[in-house]
């Protein structure tokens, strides 16, 4: 008769921290749902904001960062963009996309400013 009830005991005890667990999962659930959701939100801001952007509408362009990347046999290749990374990155596809010699289009060669 003990062994019936210390089964049943474990038996229960294993249902509760099932169902703990189980509404543990629905909580995570939900949190990341409410996060992919915020994410969503501020992706459309940020969207709705470089379409402002780029009509000129209203927003002062604080700074612009310039890059440019020179080059002995295939000129030199420049591009500005509201942040230094991007400017960088524009600059070195654009130098990639025309050089004829890729080792030419080295980052450390890029200089760039405000």
């Amino acid at each position: 008769m003990q062994k019936v009830i210390f089964i049943a005991v474990v038996i229960i005890g294993s249902l509760a921290q099932a169902q703990s667990a189980r509404q543990e999962a629905d909580q995570l659930r939900q949190r990341v749902a409410d996060l992919e959701s915020t994410v969503r939100g501020l992706q459309e801001k940020v969207q709705k904001m470089e379409g402002t952007l780029m009509k000129g509408g209203g927003f002062m362009i604080v700074a612009n960062y310039t890059c440019e990347i020179k080059t002995p046999f295939n000129g030199s290749y420049a591009a500005t963009e509201l942040s230094e990374i991007a400017a960088r990155n524009s600059v070195m596809e654009q130098c990639k996309a025309k050089s004829t010699d890729k080792n030419q289009c080295i980052e450390m060669f890029v200089k760039c400013g405000k």
